[in-house]
């Protein structure tokens, strides 16, 4: 319930980004916050993520209880990949450790995920469902003013987007300057299908490991396993010149699908033929922001995290563990602190005042990492479909990721 006088912050998006926002924030007697998303609880994507030791690192500095509960929820093992050649059974290939150093590697259904992380969000805070955000506008009194599709608006003082790769809170920010994501020349098959399924058709050990079959002409595919082990996330990616512009139903027929994995050995048909049965299989066109601008927008008192800021392709599961990096150099490092500072009593102004300098600070440390991290992505795409099998160039830009968090402390 909104109460009169207090510092009202909006948070556009409800994906591990915004509710890794909400769970983290330092809470005040003069602020508030509310939530808003595009998106229902029943439309949810339920796939996997990649949590590598750049994550782990992230969260325990951020937030040690989720810290905690994400390293309990999560398949770990001190390897990040075990390699297996596309289409030559004969080729052996090397499994990649994290080193000790760092840690494990994880992987996490996205669905447990967000569960997870909406147990760590304030008591009474509320997620209002099914409103997309349309436009924002400096209102009176020096506040913000939002608007959504349905005609519903509201007035707050500041406003966090993390809204997705195509973030209408990025295009505000941006203003002139916003460039829209790019279709990178890159589809993805993707299901997650029950253990069982998968032991039956391709044995246990590839069940219950992460495993990606490289080498192909065009097209990579990763597997590994999710929900307590209960189902295995299948990728399948590969190289379509075209962008189609596939809605997320989109089907095609078995064959279609399989044609564009030539040369695909027998048990990699085996997946690519379990991908295909699921009802939740999709096919999408992965889209990339090369240059990444603006995240502060000072006369809307807006702020981007998350793939609003900075997305990129999943190649080396960087996507959501550069946008949780993000959010912890913005509150750990800045916002957190300064709230801290504050006087119970510290008016709107005062609290506008260090939202600003956390925001610009945000900004000029996260987005050369952002950069570099988006680049190396694209650049792992090109490595992955181009039939590398040079382990050395495969782990370069990983292994960067993976030291990432601690270039942020």
């Amino acid at each position: 319930m909104s109460l009169p006088g207090r510092f009202r912050f909006a948070i556009i998006g409800s994906g591990p980004v915004g509710k890794l926002l909400i769970a983290s924030v330092k809470q005040h007697p003069r602020i508030e916050y509310v939530q808003y998303e595009a998106e229902t609880l029943s439309l949810r994507p339920s796939f996997g993520y990649g949590i590598g030791p750049q994550t782990f690192a992230t969260v325990r500095i951020l937030n040690p209880p989720i810290w905690k509960k994400i390293l309990e929820q999560s398949f770990t093992s001190p390897y990040w990949m075990h390699f297996l050649h596309a289409t030559d059974d004969n080729v052996k290939l090397p499994a990649v450790a994290v080193t000790e150093e760092l840690g494990v590697y994880g992987r996490i259904g996205r669905q447990e995920l967000m569960e997870m992380l909406d147990d760590f969000a304030p008591r009474d805070h509320e997620v209002k469902y099914g409103m997309r955000m349309k436009d924002v506008n400096r209102g009176e009194n020096d506040r913000v003013k939002l608007s959504f599709e349905d005609g519903t608006e509201d007035v707050v003082d500041a406003v966090w987007t993390c809204d997705g790769m195509n973030s209408m809170g990025r295009k505000l920010i941006q203003g002139d300057a916003y460039e829209s994501a790019e279709y990178s020349g890159i589809i993805c098959f993707r299901a997650k299908v029950e253990t069982g399924k998968v032991e039956a058709a391709v044995g246990e050990v590839l069940a219950s490991k992460t495993h990606m079959f490289i080498g192909g002409s065009g097209y990579f595919v990763l597997i590994f396993p999710i929900f307590e082990a209960k189902y295995v996330n299948i990728v399948g990616f590969t190289r379509e010149n075209e962008f189609k512009k596939r809605e997320r139903a989109w089907k095609t027929q078995l064959s279609d699908m399989l044609a564009y994995f030539p040369g695909a050995n027998r048990t990699l048909l085996k997946l690519l033929e379990l991908i295909y049965k699921e009802q939740d299989c999709q096919c999408l066109d992965l889209m990339v922001m090369k240059k990444l601008g603006l995240f502060y927008n000072k006369e809307l008192r807006m702020t981007s995290f998350g793939d609003a800021a900075n997305g990129m392709p999943p190649h080396m599961g960087g996507s959501m563990s550069t946008g949780f990096i993000g959010v912890t150099t913005f509150l750990y490092q800045e916002l957190n602190p300064r709230i801290e500072s504050l006087s119970p009593q510290a008016s709107n102004a005062e609290i506008a005042e260090i939202v600003m300098e956390a925001s610009l600070e945000y900004e000029e440390k996260h987005r050369p990492l952002a950069q570099k991290l988006c680049d190396y992505s694209i650049e792992q795409g090109d490595i992955f479909t181009g039939g590398v099998i040079d382990i050395d160039e495969i782990t370069r830009r990983p292994k960067s990721l993976w030291e990432a968090a601690t270039l942020q402390r």
